[in-house]
């Protein structure tokens, strides 16, 4: 009987014990700067940090759209959580909003790379993409990199550009990096395009979208390896960079991460640079006709 009293004792202090250290943590959880996963749940909502682009986020007809923003909201499905969107102001301002608490994770085609990973944690990675140089179609055809001795590169400043050709500089390559602030890479790719500069870089995929509109930039040279995109996190956020990689191994399995891929790229290996100009010089002529009219 006293064994009985004994045992039944020692359960209920380990029950107070549990609910008080429940207690003195739950604070400390809450008083996190970043978004945790417990307050994702907790709210009934999570805030992605992305960018205003055709890869990233769009509006399309009253209605958002985007390759990532398709994926992100797919995401808060698994979670049963609301997706609600943060634009930020530049590219550049993505990490701090991050660490800063104003979003959960950033979602906006970010390729992982080390001087990144030293400042917050990434998914696995859900894409393979490689940097490609971009040039006009009619510029003379580059073979190698070492071709691009004595060449302007533009890029956009704080990318994974700008450290590969940075390393490129560091081998020994004598070309000039020329940054813009917060341009982004399809504005670049466009300039390519109209002959206002010669050379910038952008990954397969956003090279890939942009040819839809850009027929005459053409991917001229890849330069780097191939790399991966990722989500990031806070570095501390560890169970929902837990929950992320769960997510992306599912959507993989079941398909629905090919679907929304084919949604935005699959019709990009069917192109074709005579059909694309003829459609382009169509548009250009009804546009010209309903100005006269």
């Amino acid at each position: 009987m006293i064994f009985g009293e004994r045992r039944a004792l020692q359960f209920i202090v380990v029950v107070l014990w549990g609910i008080a250290m429940a207690y003195v943590f739950k604070p400390i959880v809450e008083d996190y700067q970043f978004v945790t996963l417990h307050k994702i749940e907790k709210s009934g909502q999570i805030t992605i940090i992305t960018r205003n682009t055709p890869h990233c986020y769009y509006i399309y007809r009253d209605e958002p759209m985007g390759f990532e923003y398709e994926l992100a909201r797919e995401f808060a499905d698994y979670l049963g959580v609301d997706l609600k969107v943060n634009i930020a102001e530049t590219w550049e301002a993505m990490i701090p909003v991050l660490n800063a608490g104003a979003g959960a994770l950033i979602a906006a085609g970010m390729t992982i790379t080390p001087r990144r990973q030293s400042q917050v944690s990434f998914s696995n990675g859900y894409m393979d993409i490689q940097q490609h140089l971009i040039a006009h179609r009619n510029s003379p055809k580059i073979k190698g990199l070492s071709e691009l001795s004595g060449k302007t590169i533009h890029v956009r400043e704080a990318t994974s550009y700008q450290e590969r050709l940075e390393e490129l500089q560091q081998e020994g390559l004598g070309l000039t990096v020329k940054l813009h602030a917060d341009m982004p890479t399809e504005e670049l790719i466009q300039q390519v395009a109209q002959g206002e500069i010669g050379l910038t870089i952008a990954d397969s995929n956003i090279a890939l979208l942009s040819r839809r509109h850009y027929p005459t930039a053409i991917m001229a040279h890849p330069i780097s390896d191939l790399q991966h995109l990722g989500w990031a996190v806070h570095p501390e956020a560890r169970a929902l960079r837990t929950k992320i990689n769960s997510f992306f191994k599912i959507i993989k399995q079941n398909g629905k991460f090919n679907d929304i891929y084919n949604k935005y790229y699959g019709s990009i290996a069917s192109f074709d640079y005579v059909d694309l100009k003829v459609f382009h010089r169509s548009i250009k002529k009804s546009c010209h006709a309903t100005v006269l009219l």
